[in-house]
């Protein structure tokens, strides 16, 4: 889908109320609005016929004859209500909102759930349909309104309008997105070493598949994930302390979590992956525990180079810093999920330079990856590849609103 979110910007209500635009110039604004989403319009309306002549397409369609027919032109905007709010007649509501601004929730709400449902199924989703349910994630999740059809300011603002506009374009990297193959991934196609991309203790396909004889052979300090876009990871620092059946009660749910609740994981067909479980061994690495030095380092890409560097520190502490590794800011969230900003002494690591320029090999064909690293002095190795920022979490930030992104063109990638 091609999106240009300042494709309005020389339309204005008086010049529409006096029908100065052709057909032609009306018809692309539509089209290239956000709140006009064609894939839905010919999903939801199959008996419309277009030809070249009269109405070449659905966003022409709906310019000019859909809205006098009572068509929507996507789930993002309701005409019919804004119409009847404003009482307008013979006026397109979705251009004549385009030229005035004027504020008001006229999303399609009550379609929320036969979205949901639709993915369930594992059926085909719309943009629109995707924004309506991230707007909606995001709303759930850290209680502020978003517009995605707007164009975004802060940095988990954009990587949304990614998900929804550009998602197709994590395609390219789907396989850096699986866990179970992402050690074989990295040493064939970037050259890592086996030292720096960790092959796997075990992988199992279900929980249940630990058993006594298994877990024997298991290292003595190891990590556990569940594979798919978001998966979780579990540490085990001494497997003598660690009750064997209620590991594989965690993990289990996780798995159960990873094929029903991770909607995030159902809005592309990359992030479909079995939810295997990939054990990881701490021994011999430099995921190792005995190594008070070892940092772990999340490099941020967006469009192939490096925007953010997370650093995670002690207990539940995460550093922001530029990609010069400059400070910018810090926080500790608390068990009741508040967050404080606190101090932090920072070292920069010897293989920085190394890590930035893996990862952006890495991100060179995605819109954004957050590439995570454990780093002691010189040597470093690869942990985790995500899609975005803290496994789809977007509260932490630099004053909240990580607006440290704000200068980014996301426009480029939406054409």
């Amino acid at each position: 889908m091609s999106v240009n979110f300042l494709s309005h910007q020389n339309l204005t209500l008086s010049r529409l109320l006096a029908g100065e635009y052709d057909q032609a110039t009306l018809a692309d604004i539509v089209r290239n609005s956000p709140y006009f989403d064609e894939q839905w319009y010919s999903r939801e309306y199959p008996e419309i016929q277009y030809n070249d002549d009269g109405c070449p397409d659905a966003a022409f369609h709906y310019t000019h004859y859909g809205f006098k027919e009572s068509r929507l032109p996507g789930l993002m905007f309701d005409g019919n209500r804004y119409s009847e709010y404003h009482q307008l007649k013979d006026v397109n509501p979705l251009l004549h909102y385009l030229a005035s601004g004027t504020p008001g929730d006229y999303r399609c709400h009550e379609r929320e759930q036969s979205i949901l449902v639709r993915l369930n199924d594992g059926l085909e989703i719309t943009s629109g349909e995707r924004a309506l349910i991230l707007e909606q994630s995001y709303r759930n999740t850290t209680g502020r309104c978003l517009n995605l059809c707007q164009m975004p300011g802060s940095l988990s603002e954009k990587i949304l309008a990614l998900r929804t506009w550009g998602m197709d374009k994590w395609e390219s990297c789907s396989d850096l997105l699986n866990k179970s193959t992402l050690h074989a991934t990295l040493r064939e196609k970037y050259g890592f070493t086996e030292a720096q991309a960790p092959v796997p203790a075990a992988v199992v396909a279900r929980a249940s598949d630990i058993d006594d004889q298994m877990w024997m052979g298991l290292p003595e300090s190891f990590y556990m994930t569940c594979n798919g876009a978001y998966g979780t990871n579990v540490n085990v620092m001494d497997k003598k302390v660690v009750n064997r059946v209620d590991l594989i009660r965690i993990m289990a749910d996780l798995q159960v979590r990873a094929t029903s609740r991770q909607v995030m994981d159902k809005l592309s067909s990359s992030r479909v992956m079995e939810p295997s479980i990939i054990i990881y061994s701490h021994e011999g690495n430099l995921n190792a525990p005995v190594h008070q030095d070892v940092n772990t380092i999340g490099v941020l890409c967006l469009n192939g180079r490096t925007t953010l560097l997370i650093h995670y520190g002690s207990g539940r502490t995460i550093n922001l810093l530029d990609p010069d590794y400059k400070l910018l800011s810090s926080v500790m969230t608390a068990d009741n999920g508040s967050q404080h900003k606190v101090a932090q002494d920072l070292t920069r690591p010897e293989c920085l330079d190394e890590i930035k320029s893996k990862a952006e090999l890495m991100s060179k064909n995605a819109p954004c990856l957050l590439i995570e690293f454990v780093c002691r002095g010189s040597e470093f190795s690869c942990r985790e590849v995500l899609p975005d920022l803290d496994k789809g979490t977007f509260t932490l930030s630099n004053d909240q609103d990580l607006r440290l992104g704000a200068t980014w063109d996301i426009s480029s990638w939406l054409k």
